[in-house]
């Protein structure tokens, strides 16, 4: 009877320190509506996003996300509502690449195309704001205060389904860009071009109910 016992609690011991299985995550794309409700879009992994998850990328499933994470960052999918996170992790190589576009305008319209491109309703973007993160360097006993350079810019896109706000979908994305040539091309393709990738984003464009709710 002992003999079964250890047995037992050594199997159970095993289970519980045995890795999660991972769910399939939504599959990304337009998400179509049914009975008059408005389309909605699923953003994904590294199959869909130009977000870079870098090397020894494996999938994870913790705290209710479908986690695709490497040496560069994480994506991060909600089991729940399929809403999605791309995060860089503290040492990736991206943090020292410039933003994407000379202006605000530039990086704006370069999201909206991005999540356009892969399949988010054009026509339920009512608007895009950017925001710009600022950073200066120097001592505190300078006499001259440091000149701030922009370090990031941050789009948003608003959703807006016959003229009514749907204040709880978002979309966003912060963009860097390393330049070589001068050419331009979205992802990585070759050492010579212009690289354009998602640093970071959120994302949550569910389908939505006619009655507006």
């Amino acid at each position: 009877m002992r003999k079964h016992s250890n047995g037992l609690a050594a199997l159970l011991f095993l289970a519980s320190c045995a890795t999660p299985q991972v769910p399939p995550a939504p599959r990304p794309g337009p998400i179509a509506g049914s009975n008059g409700d408005a389309p909605g879009y699923q953003h994904g992994g590294t199959e869909v996003s130009k977000f870079v998850t870098g090397a020894h990328t494996e999938w994870i499933f913790q705290h209710g996300y479908i986690r695709q994470a490497g040496d560069e960052g994480t994506i991060a999918i909600s089991a729940g509502n399929g809403s999605v996170f791309s995060v860089p992790n503290a040492t990736a190589s991206a943090l020292s690449s410039p933003a994407y576009g000379a202006s605000p305008q530039d990086h704006e319209r370069y999201v909206r195309d991005y999540f356009v491109g892969l399949g988010l309703p054009a026509s339920q973007v009512k608007d895009v704001r950017t925001m710009t993160l600022l950073e200066a360097k120097g001592r505190a006993d300078e006499i001259n205060n440091p000149i701030p350079r922009v370090t990031a810019y941050y789009s948003v896109l608003e959703r807006d389904i016959n003229g009514v706000a749907v204040p709880d979908s978002f979309a966003w994305a912060r963009a860097n860009s390393e330049e070589s040539c001068g050419k331009a091309s979205i992802g990585r393709q070759s050492p010579q071009e212009l690289w354009l990738m998602p640093w970071s984003s959120g994302i949550y464009w569910h389908a939505q109910q006619h009655d507006g709710h």
